[in-house]
């Protein structure tokens, strides 16, 4: 069970093996909380994309296959939300003498530089970081919301399918009957049309039957009248048929359709839709509250001993590398008497953090100085 956990917290999280081996007890309850909520999390979206595709589009291999890959991107989302959880840069626990020394005059700057300016510069400056990561975390917080939405909507209509099935129905039933009867309307006014011309025909063969002379004209107007009719008789019959046909077609395309409007709208005003937005809502926030403690624990936790784990990586691979260097330099270029630190532009390599002074710093000149030294 522990090499399983490890193995996620290593594929999921960036987790160090020797680091995480070496925290106490309490840090480590704090990787396997926020291991859980990812999981739980990762589970419930794979449940509810999985649903969520089959109600767009009512097939299995599809609904399979489409919900994974959206599951894979909404887990991904979440867990990048979680990883650019950052520390601040300037770490209390550095065991960097360097390092220290500058953040030890830029505090003192930043002190002398206190009691220079007034209260209200003062709260402006200290409101300052807040006002910095603002944009950031209203992104954080709108993607988390989207996320949670498209666990929430799916699960919900997932535990209450029964009751969507029925409403789906009769949503099915209506837009069977409403495509009926507009079909009806339509063959009733053709009808109503065919028998207008068979009654204008009837009307004129009534006045030809008293005229004998007129003989000929009526057996063409009968003729016409016989064939009105059975184009009559022909249009019902096969307007009928038509309409069942395509009315079974209907049904059939409809069988398993989910009208998603209408399924949210039923949804949003149930209990289970908001108890399952607070449960996930509390799971969000508490997974992201471990992870800034996880990433602002400077008393000997994790992530403290891997930044000195990092450090260690990057001062050996410098130390070897600068062994290496003084080597070339003192066997092939000795006669140069070459020194190609003075060179360097870092005071501090290789962690770059204090710049030398490379050229002198710019003085204010008046016009009359600068006249007399452009006059030389």
């Amino acid at each position: 069970m522990t090499t399983a956990r490890l193995f996620c917290l290593e594929n999921f999280f960036g987790v160090e093996s020797y680091v995480y081996n070496s925290i106490n007890a309490n840090e480590k309850k704090k990787f396997n909380t926020l291991l859980t909520c990812f999981l739980f999390i990762s589970i419930a979206s794979l449940f509810a994309c999985v649903f969520l595709i089959y109600m767009i589009f009512p097939s299995f291999k599809i609904a399979l296959f489409g919900g994974i890959s959206l599951s894979l991107i909404v887990s991904n989302i979440i867990r990048f939300s979680l990883l650019s959880i950052q520390r601040p840069i300037k770490s209390k626990n550095n065991k960097y003498k360097d390092i220290e020394e500058v953040e030890t005059i830029e505090v003192d700057k930043e002190i002398a530089a206190d009691k220079e300016i007034s209260k209200k510069e003062k709260i402006i400056k200290k409101l300052n970081p807040f006002r910095a990561s603002f944009p950031e975390s209203f992104v954080r917080v709108i993607i988390n919301l989207v996320m949670l939405l498209l666990l929430v909507f799916p699960l919900s209509c997932l535990i209450q399918i029964n009751k969507l099935d029925q409403i789906n129905d009769d949503k099915r039933s209506y837009y069977v009957q409403e495509f009926i009867g507009s079909n009806k309307k339509l063959i009733n006014e053709q009808t109503r049309k065919l028998n207008q011309q068979i009654l204008l025909l009837q009307n004129d063969l009534q006045k030809f039957e008293e005229i004998v002379t007129q003989n000929g004209l009526y057996l063409s107007k009968k003729i016409e009248l016989d064939k009105a009719i059975q184009y009559r008789d022909e249009y019902i019959n096969g307007s009928e048929n038509d309409l069942k046909k395509k009315t079974n077609e209907l049904r059939n395309d409809l069988s398993e359709r989910y009208f998603i409007i209408n399924c949210f709208n039923f949804i949003a005003n149930t209990p289970l839709f908001y108890f399952l937005f607070l449960l996930f809502l509390v799971v969000f926030i508490y997974s992201h509250i471990i992870m800034y403690q996880i990433r602002n624990n400077n008393n000997d936790g994790y992530a403290a001993q891997a930044n000195n784990f990092y450090i260690d990586i990057v001062a050996n691979d410098y130390a070897e590398l600068k062994r290496k260097m003084d080597d070339i330099v003192h066997t092939k270029y000795r006669h140069l008497n070459y020194n190609y630190e003075d060179k360097m532009r870092w005071a501090d390599p290789p962690f770059n953090t204090v710049e030398k002074t490379v050229f002198a710093e710019k003085q204010v000149v008046n016009k009359k100085e600068a006249k007399a030294i452009l006059n030389l």
